[in-house]
């Protein structure tokens, strides 16, 4: 310890001699002389009520109802389910946690947030300084005495809450308190939770010294800008160590955690306000004798000076966007899984020197990263971006298809251009947008083909509907392409991106109920969103690329869902395992037959809008949402997925629509990721199933084809489907029927989507009332964005 610090605790232990004297020590510092504690937690609570100096009535009459009767029995069902308080090893190992790739190298090591190393401080550390001083006087001056609750300042904190209109003054949580609410991350109203509160706080002071309770706290304590403990806050702040930290700066960070966001020092009006809230914890020290009146008055007439420096410094070692995905995983999962508080999750992630094993591959990192570098893929012409501060943005989710190693993510971009600063918005994951076109073979044709209510060869017929719930005498929804082109095969409604088609299935053929289910099952639960928009795309939640990603895997991989994760395992320091992901539960979504039927459609998809890759096989879908201000392309390959989204943040509120020039970006984006990242790979299609049968069928009435078809195609039928033709086409049979008019009467039906009848003259298709018409939009052009939706949808979160 130097000479200064040595003279600083000389100081400071002669001044608490003094306060011993005048009898104040009991309210600040040291164990006074009492009573020795009951062991028992009702024995306890009566305890801590003799303590409150006339406690409040009702707080007497609680505690009274709660030791008596049906409360006595409320009371043990209360502490019989309180979770046990785990406090993990947040101690600074020698070794920083490090994450390796999927071949066992080290891609990153964890040195701290943000902005400031999380380092342990022990209550040694700082015992000289004024940090603990100033962390009691103002949030719980009775620390040192009460037996883990204080009595009075919970009624303290009630009368002021009843003379305030039901707003306290003050909280009535003690420092133990809030320890336990960091450790548990517990923190909803209600008498329940409370008294489990009281519960645990007594018990964690049975387990630890005052001192140690102290030190967690310390240690736990939010200090504004996602910065956790004592240690990071006087380096961000006053870059400094926190035992090196004086008077003003002690009382100065114990005003933070009241309010972190109001307090925040790297504002200037949360300067401000800090400033404030410190010369408020400067008085309170002198009141309760902490400081004289000469330290108080030297320190409101000095400077105090901050140093940021550290925040500059502190991103120089920039972690890439699947790192920063990792880092905020781990946190989550370590908060769901293992029921840890956010602050002890972030704790472990950093300080206890922990080997994550990710599943991130360098290479194709790598190459995603300098694809989003390009600035021909931003914009095709930047001087047709619109008049904004902003810039147009993207991201991607890359996942590996392989049921042996499932759910793996293999890279992610969250933005264009060259990440710059740690743990920013991430728009692969966290961005939620409308998904548009890009959700129907998620929610309509996939559920229609593995319910087997249309097959491979079902007509559609492209026709005004009237799906609109507020206004039923209004067409809706309507085509990107302003028309109907009448009969249409799979193929084309989902290359011409048809809402009219898509929407009516949706609403009278799958229903919703069925359509959302199997969208929950790949991933993305929408189950209330039961309107004929969201057939579209049109949700009140937008979806991830790391959702969609997901959801399409589902096609490339039989049919089975993985939850894309970014790890396998988290070992501790010690080698033993703290969280284990290497196999994680399978989902039948699909039939593997159905899954490959759409695939072989969604191909002719990823070809007609220039996403396929050369030399390799490539099946997705597009999307562009109402008035484009998203565009999508998702899709796979026999080896990956993914899922690309491209548009502006729209921070400000303004929806900024797409140039028309970049509708087809998210495709250009898509199919340069995969060209770079299948480099060196041999081209293969698709596995087909057992169960499927390749079949020739007339592309004007969905029946089994003639020689005389014009319009035959090869459809790929799931054997026994009752969905698929039985019958011969008699519409362009050698022998006509006697009248043209009859012909066409025995090949339409009204009803759209026919089950196969036994009558061999019948179709299963919907015709229009004339000949077949030729499709009218270019299949090779990105359709128009979808139309407008009457369902309200919510503006989407924002970074």
């Amino acid at each position: 310890m130097s000479e200064d610090n040595n003279k600083q605790l000389e100081s400071k232990i002669a001044r608490r001699k003094a306060k011993s004297k005048l009898d104040l020590k009991k309210r600040v510092k040291g164990k006074p002389s009492k009573q020795a504690k009951p062991n028992s937690f009702l024995g306890t609570l009566s305890y801590a009520a003799s303590r409150g100096l006339k406690i409040l009535l009702i707080f007497v009459l609680t505690i009274g109802f709660l030791i008596t009767g049906f409360g006595s029995g409320m009371l043990a069902g209360y502490i019989s389910t309180a979770n046990p308080v785990v406090v993990s090893d947040m101690r600074n190992f020698e070794e920083n946690t490090i994450l390796l790739d999927k071949n066992g190298n080290k891609i990153a090591e964890l040195t701290g947030s943000s902005y400031a190393k999380r380092e342990y401080v022990s209550y040694d550390d700082i015992e000289h300084t004024y940090i603990d001083d100033a962390f009691i006087a103002i949030e719980d001056e009775r620390f040192f005495s009460h037996p883990g609750i204080d009595a009075k300042r919970i009624a303290s904190s009630v009368i002021s809450a009843i003379a305030n209109g039901g707003t306290p003054t003050h909280g009535g949580s003690s420092i133990t308190q809030q320890t336990i609410k960091m450790i548990s991350g517990a923190n909803d109203i209600s008498a329940q939770r409370k008294i489990q509160e009281w519960y645990s706080a007594i018990e964690l002071e049975k387990t630890f010294s005052k001192e140690g309770v102290l030190e967690l706290y310390l240690n736990l304590v939010p200090m504004a800008n996602n910065i956790v403990g004592i240690g990071a806050a006087a380096q961000t702040y006053f870059n400094k160590e926190a035992s090196e930290l004086n008077l003003m700066e002690s009382a100065f960070l114990a005003g933070i955690p009241n309010q972190p966001a109001i307090y925040n020092p790297l504002t200037e009006h949360g300067r401000r306000n800090a400033l404030r809230r410190m010369r408020t914890i400067l008085g309170k020290m002198e009141e309760l004798g902490v400081i004289t009146e000469e330290e108080h008055d030297e320190a409101l007439n000095t400077e105090l000076i901050f140093d940021f420096s550290y925040v500059s410094k502190a991103d120089t070692n920039i972690y890439n966007w699947f790192v920063e995905y990792v880092i905020n995983e781990l946190i989550t999962d370590l908060i769901t899984k293992s029921g840890y508080s956010p602050e002890m999750a972030s704790l472990t992630v950093f300080n206890q020197s922990l080997i994550i094993e990710t599943t991130m591959d360098p290479d194709i990192q790598s190459k995603l990263e300098e694809v989003f570098k390009d600035p021909a893929l931003v914009s095709k012409d930047p001087s047709q971006i619109p008049d904004s501060p902003e810039s147009p943005q993207a991201g991607i989710t890359v996942l590996e298809n392989n049921l042996n190693d499932p759910g793996r993510i293999r890279g992610m971009v969250g933005g264009f251009g060259e990440k710059k600063n740690n743990f920013i918005f991430n728009r692969a994951t966290s961005a939620k947008r409308q998904p548009a076109s890009s959700i129907k073979p998620l929610v309509v044709y996939g559920p229609a083909l593995d319910s087997q209510l249309i097959s491979d060869a079902t007509i559609f017929n492209d026709k005004m509907v009237y799906l609109d719930p507020g206004d039923p005498e209004r067409p809706y929804p309507e085509n990107s392409y302003e028309s109907y082109l009448g009969n249409i095969t799979l193929e084309k409604a989902l290359i011409n991106s048809t809402n009219t088609v898509a929407a009516d299935l949706f609403i009278n053929t799958i229903t919703p109920e069925l359509g959302l289910t199997y969208l929950k099952m790949s991933g993305i639960n929408r189950m209330d969103e039961q309107y004929p928009s969201t057939a579209l795309g049109g949700l009140s939640v937008g979806v991830s690329t790391l959702e969609m990603a997901g959801a399409y895997s589902v096609l490339a991989n039989e049919g089975i869902y993985v939850e894309p994760t970014s790890y396998t395992r988290v070992l501790r320091h010690d080698g033993t395992v703290l969280l284990d992901n290497i196999s994680p539960p399978q989902t039948a979504v699909y039939n593997p037959t159905s899954a490959y039927v759409l695939t072989k459609n969604l191909e002719k998809v990823a070809a007609s809008c220039g996403a396929k890759p050369d030399n390799i096989h490539a099946a997705g879908k597009t999307g562009t949402s109402e008035d484009a201000i998203d565009v999508w392309f998702c899709g796979y390959t026999p080896y990956y997925t993914a899922a690309v989204w491209y548009g502006y943040d729209n921070t400000n509120g303004r929806k900024i629509e797409i140039p028309e020039i970049d509708f087809n970006n998210a495709a250009d984006i898509w199919n340069a990721c995969m060209t770079e990242i299948h480099s060196g790979l041999t081209d293969k299609d698709f596995t087909q199933p057992v169960g499927i049968s390749e079949t020739r069928v007339c592309g004007d009435t969905g029946l089994l084809a003639t020689d005389n078809c014009p319009n035959a195609f090869t459809a790929y039928l799931i054997d026994g489907s009752p969905a698929n033709p039985l019958s011969r086409c008699n519409l362009h049979a050698k022998t006509q029927p006697s009248s043209t008019t009859e012909a066409t009467t025995s090949a339409t039906q009204t009803e759209p989507l026919n089950q196969p009848s036994e009558v061999p003259s019948e179709t299963q298709s919907t015709l229009p009332d004339t000949e077949p018409t030729e499709s009218l939009a270019d299949p090779s052009v990105e359709p128009e964005p979808e139309p407008s939706v009457p369902e309200p949808v919510t503006p989407d979160p924002q970074p």
